[in-house]
């Protein structure tokens, strides 16, 4: 009997004892992984510190690249898109003798623009071609694996592209104010939509809302519209 008693006290003393030492263990491997969580991370902010002055140095540099020069004139109201393919996003609208700043040529037909810091791509073809700096004329010998479209082509292409733009606004506005729109032009009573179709989005809109309804002022480079409820009702420029 004090042998079968001694056995079982000494199983109870081993499973408590080693059960202690099981614990101690998972603690201290729970602490490493905390350790190795904390080094990770600061590796991480280190790395996200990194890279946001590599964006910073790369927009200085850009910056800098970009001569006063590189500028061209609207000869015909048109969008710009988030890519070089008139079936991506349209970003924002251009209406006709807006200056914009080149950024680059992609092909013969399409060029990369910045206009109110939107950074997107228009049809060259909607470009005064005499307003175009020499460097952004596309040289095809360049990029050869490119595929550039010929002349015919691209004046097809245009003018679908012009066609489609028309049939939608003729179908949502009718034909006159969709006339209007195409041609960049403003207007008393136009509403807000149709203005952002006309001369594009707005770099800032500084809106009040009251008992009266809501006014709106939308702020361009060199141009200012007073809404009211939606309607134009006055400009400034």
């Amino acid at each position: 009997m004090r042998i079968i008693f001694f056995l079982h006290l000494t199983c109870i003393s081993f499973l408590i004892f080693g059960q202690g030492n099981i614990d101690s263990l998972i603690y201290s491997n729970l602490k490493r992984i905390e350790i190795l969580k904390s080094i990770v991370q600061n590796k991480q902010d280190s790395i996200n510190v990194l890279t946001m002055n590599v964006s910073t140095l790369r927009a200085q540099i850009v910056k800098k690249s970009i001569d006063s020069n590189d500028y061209a004139v609207v000869n015909i109201a048109c969008n710009v898109y988030a890519n070089p393919s008139v079936k991506s996003e349209i970003l924002t609208s251009l209406r006709v003798s807006n200056k914009i700043q080149l950024e680059e040529p992609v092909n013969s037909t399409w060029i990369k623009v910045n206009t109110n810091s939107i950074v997107g791509y228009i049809m060259v073809g909607y470009l005064e071609k005499s307003t175009i700096p020499g460097k952004f004329i596309y040289n095809d010998k360049l990029t050869k694996d490119d595929i550039v479209l010929n002349d015919s082509i691209r004046l097809a292409t245009e003018k679908a592209e012009l066609q489609k733009r028309k049939n939608y606004l003729y179908k949502k506005y009718g034909k006159t104010n969709g006339d209007k729109i195409l041609s960049g032009t403003i207007w008393l009573g136009m509403s807000n939509t149709m203005a952002e179709e006309s001369i594009g989005r707005p770099k800032s809109n500084n809106r009040t809302v009251g008992s009266w309804g809501v006014h709106e002022q939308w702020v361009y480079n060199n141009i200012y519209l007073y809404f009211e409820n939606g309607k134009l009702t006055s400009w400034q420029d």
